[in-house]
């Protein structure tokens, strides 16, 4: 799942629309609101907030700030897949969403 952090002055909307341009060339149409995670993990004191788009172009092209990406069916995903990740793909196969929890 592309992601990064809001500049100053930018919006939520504004940021994820950035983000996955520069990473994986994506243009998103309509964004809806998936959750908001607090993250303590090792330390960390982030908040994350997950969109959702199922309307976009994805070109390919990008910054090359991320080495690779690829597009796996969710019942195929990568060994190597986070177990938040992992728990935010089911959250949207079960249709959950208002989410607001941990991580």
């Amino acid at each position: 799942m592309p992601g990064g952090g809001v500049q100053k002055g930018e919006s939520l909307d504004d940021a994820m629309r950035r983000e996955v341009t520069e990473e994986i060339g994506a243009t998103l149409h309509d964004l809806r609101l998936f959750g908001v995670y607090s993250n303590f993990f090792e330390y960390k004191n982030d908040h994350i907030v997950v969109f959702v788009c199922q309307n976009f172009i994805l070109s390919g092209d990008n910054d090359h700030e991320i080495a690779q990406w690829d597009v796996f069916p969710v019942t195929s995903l990568p060994a190597e897949t986070s177990p938040g990740t992992r728990r935010r793909i089911a959250e949207f196969m079960s249709q959950k969403t208002g989410i607001v929890e941990q991580w």
